[in-house]
């Protein structure tokens, strides 16, 4: 396992980013948890793994316009449960890791995603393009 850690400066204020970053999360899956006025430790959230498989998430520490951490838990197989599917030991126990930081009159994204080596190209980029499209739709919230 490797952990990637990538962060990016933005000319924005911290509720924009916090926003646009709620609103990222919301686009990539069935995530009906993950709204503002529901979103809590212990929310669950169901994700897309590399291979397109579905992983259930569970948010372990929320911390409104400061830190969303989100453990990887369980891959669903037809809407169940299977911890001994074959992609099982690539994603259970992973975490990834959301913290908004201000700096002057911008606001730090930082993000840390642990990865399978495996998928660490994939991760990779996952991240690059997250941050780069938190930062353009916060920057435009912004002006």
């Amino acid at each position: 396992m490797q952990t990637i850690r990538l962060s990016i400066s933005i000319n924005a204020a911290g509720q924009t980013v916090w926003n646009s970053l709620l609103n990222h999360i919301n686009s990539r899956g069935r995530v009906a948890d993950f709204s503002v006025t529901r979103l809590a430790e212990g929310s669950q959230v169901v994700k897309q793994t590399a291979c397109g498989t579905d992983i259930l998430c569970r948010v372990v520490r929320y911390t409104p316009d400061k830190i969303i951490s989100i453990e990887q838990e369980v891959i669903l197989n037809k809407g169940e449960a299977d911890y001994w599917h074959p992609e099982a030991k690539n994603w259970i126990g992973l975490y990834e890791i959301y913290r908004l930081f201000e700096e002057d009159e911008h606001t730090v994204l930082y993000v840390e995603m642990d990865s399978c080596c495996l998928y660490t190209n994939w991760t990779f980029n996952n991240i690059e393009v997250t941050i780069a499209d938190i930062k353009m739709r916060s920057e435009q919230m912004a002006a």
